[in-house]
C-alpha cells in the first residue's frame, strides 16, 4: 500500500476542512441540552453550512443553512439572490456576540439559557425583534416576568430599560405596568421622607431616582396615563398574570400558554 503525498492545494483543503469542522464543534459545544437539539432540528450531512460573522470581534458561527431558514431575516438573505446566498456567509458587524449566541441556541433548540438575567434579556429581546423571531421574544419576556416575582422595580431600572427598548415594545409595557403597580401598592417607598428601611434608606434613594426618571417626558406621560385612565392599567400584578400576556404574534393571534 502506497501513501500519496498531498499537493499544496490538497494540504490547504485538508486544513480548511479540519478548521471548519472544529469551528462547527465549537459552536455546538456552546449549545446546552443536545438531546433537545436533536428532537427540534432536522438536517442532513449534506446541509450547507453558513458562516455568520458577528460583532466587532468578528466571532464566527457556522450554522446549518436549514436551521437559519427558520428565521425570516436569514431566510430572506439566503433566498433573494443577495450576495449572502452566493457566498454562504452573513456579516453582522453591529450585533452583540452574546445576544447572537442566544439567537443560535433558540434556532437549534428553541430554548433560552436557564441562567439568563435581566441585563441580558433586554438586548436579546431587541435582537429577537430585529431578526423577526416573535416566539423567542415571548420566551424572553416570560423569563423576565418570572424573575420579577421577587423584585421591587427601582426608578433607575425603569429608566434603564425604557431607553433601551422601542416604542410599542411589549417588554417596555411589562416594565412600565410593573412600575405602576409597585407605586400604587406602596407609594411610601418612593417618598424621600420614608425611612422604613433604615439600613437601606430606600425612600430618599428612590425619590432621587424618581425625580431623574421623570425628566424623560415620554416615560412620565406613559406612567401618568396609567394613573389617570383605568384602561391603561394592568388588571393584576404583571408577573402573576396567566396566559398570553406581553407577547407578540403574527396576525395578532394569541397563543395558548397557561
Amino acid at each position: 500500500m502506497s501513501l500519496k503525498r498531498l499537493s499544496g492545494e490538497d494540504h490547504y483543503d485538508a486544513r480548511s476542512k479540519k478548521t471548519r469542522w472544529a469551528q462547527i464543534k465549537e459552536t455546538w459545544s456552546r449549545l446546552q441540552n443536545k438531546a433537545v437539539l436533536t428532537r427540534t432540528c432536522s438536517f442532513t450531512v449534506s446541509d450547507d453550512i453558513i458562516t455568520v460573522t458577528v460583532g466587532k470581534e468578528q466571532l464566527r458561527h457556522l450554522i446549518h443553512e436549514s436551521v437559519l431558514w427558520k428565521c425570516p431575516f436569514f431566510d430572506k438573505c439566503l433566498h433573494s439572490g443577495m450576495r449572502e446566498q452566493e457566498e454562504k456567509a452573513v456579516i453582522l458587524p453591529e450585533d452583540d456576540p452574546e445576544d447572537f449566541a442566544i439567537i443560535v441556541k433558540w434556532l437549534y433548540a428553541e430554548k433560552i439559557p436557564d441562567d439568563i438575567d435581566w441585563h441580558r434579556i433586554i438586548p436579546a429581546y431587541n435582537a429577537a425583534s430585529k431578526f423577526c423571531m416573535p416566539e423567542l421574544q415571548n420566551a424572553l419576556v416570560d423569563a423576565l416576568r418570572s424573575q420579577m416575582e421577587d423584585w421591587c422595580l427601582t426608578p433607575e431600572w425603569v429608566s434603564h430599560i425604557w431607553t433601551r427598548t422601542e416604542e410599542g415594545s411589549q417588554l417596555r409595557e411589562l416594565v412600565l405596568d410593573t412600575f405602576y403597580y409597585d407605586i400604587s401598592k406602596k407609594p411610601s417607598r418612593y417618598n424621600e421622607h420614608n425611612m422604613e428601611h433604615q439600613a437601606e434608606a430606600d425612600g430618599p434613594k428612590y425619590a432621587a431616582q424618581m425625580e431623574k426618571c421623570m425628566t424623560n417626558a415620554e416615560l412620565g406621560l406613559a406612567l401618568l396615563w396609567r394613573f389617570a385612565d383605568p384602561a391603561f392599567r394592568p388588571k393584576a400584578k404583571p408577573c402573576t398574570m396567566k396566559g398570553c400576556v406581553y407577547h407578540v404574534h403574527e396576525n395578532e393571534k394569541k397563543c395558548s400558554r397557561p
